[in-house]
């Protein structure tokens, strides 16, 4: 049991780690930072889901020219998010 909390400790600071640094990566500029970040909000993978900041980072990789943010952008739109 105390492994299994452990695992799940790590697993959160990770998650943590990641989400910063796509965040960074967004920030820069990376079309794939941003979609990724889309995701992880969309699905509450490491993260708290969120379809509003999903919609956000769908939109700056749409910004960025990427199709598949502009696909999920609009999804989250049409859903009313």
């Amino acid at each position: 049991m105390k492994i299994l909390m452990i695992l799940c400790v790590f697993g959160i600071i990770w998650a943590e780690d990641i989400s910063q640094s796509l965040q960074q990566e967004c920030d820069g500029g990376n079309t794939i930072a941003c979609f990724n970040l889309g995701l992880m909000y969309h699905n509450g993978k490491g993260i708290r889901q969120d379809y509003r900041q999903a919609k956000e980072f769908f939109g700056k990789a749409c910004d960025l020219r990427d199709q598949g943010g502009c696909d999920a952008y609009r999804g989250l739109n049409e859903a009313g998010y």
